[in-house]
């Protein structure tokens, strides 16, 4: 299954703005909360995106690679674009960096960067719809290579047999470049190759194998193992 994507036009977004003199801000959503921001969030919701993290800063060191959670997404210069922030991001080969923001085309200091090679994103109520509806179309325009959406909630009734873990992949190029959907495999994983790895649901947490099945380890866990 495809998900097709439209040529982003970012002409709109690309009028030459007369900078003002410099502030802490440029974009309005650096400084105001988006409605994402505002929303508050379940237990275990907070505890899966710090597992996601704890992981992958085990597999991506921080000197080498950027890991973050809801850092804002920009596409163009327009003062009030409003962002995207995914739950955890992981931008490969850039060095972690203390930043609010990631912008990808013509940034107010010059600098372009590469967009995410992977995001997360963990379902709430108010955003497990658009999760796996709208922001696949979004991030494969983006051209984020890998984008897996997750549901932790607790699941009754004629719930508790729909799927908690949803995966795209980029691919093609350019205008042609959309999301397919990646398969599970029999045991209901689904592969990573941005991350060489199996992701598998486990309830409340989405749990990370080594391609030969192995499980990994936060390095809390591993020192824990080791003592054990």
């Amino acid at each position: 299954m495809a998900i097709k994507t439209e040529a982003i036009d970012l002409a709109v977004f690309d009028d030459e703005f007369d900078y003002e003199e410099e502030t802490e801000y440029y974009f309005y959503y650096e400084k105001y909360p988006t409605k994402e921001d505002l929303m508050t969030e379940a237990s275990f919701h907070d505890r899966l995106i710090d597992y996601i993290k704890a992981i992958l800063d085990l597999m991506f060191p921080k000197d080498k690679n950027f890991v973050a959670s809801d850092l804002g997404l920009y596409l163009s210069r327009n003062r009030m674009e409003y962002p995207v922030g995914p739950d955890v991001s992981l931008i490969k080969n850039v060095p972690w960096q203390a930043v609010r923001s990631w912008h990808m085309k013509n940034a107010p200091d010059g600098q372009s960067n590469p967009p995410p090679d992977v995001v997360f994103e963990v379902g709430s109520d108010e955003t497990w719809g658009k999760d796996r509806r709208n922001k696949p179309n979004r991030y494969a325009r983006i051209g984020i290579k890998e984008y897996f959406a997750y549901d932790p909630r607790p699941k009754a009734g004629r719930w508790a047999n729909q799927p908690r873990l949803y995966g795209w992949r980029l691919v093609g190029e350019g205008n042609q470049a959309h999301y397919e959907v990646i398969p599970d495999n029999e045991q209901g994983w689904k592969w990573s190759e941005q991350l060489q790895s199996w992701l598998q649901p486990d309830g409340s947490y989405v749990r990370f194998h080594t391609a030969d099945g192995e499980l990994r380890l936060t390095a809390e866990e591993t020192e824990r193992a080791e003592k054990e």
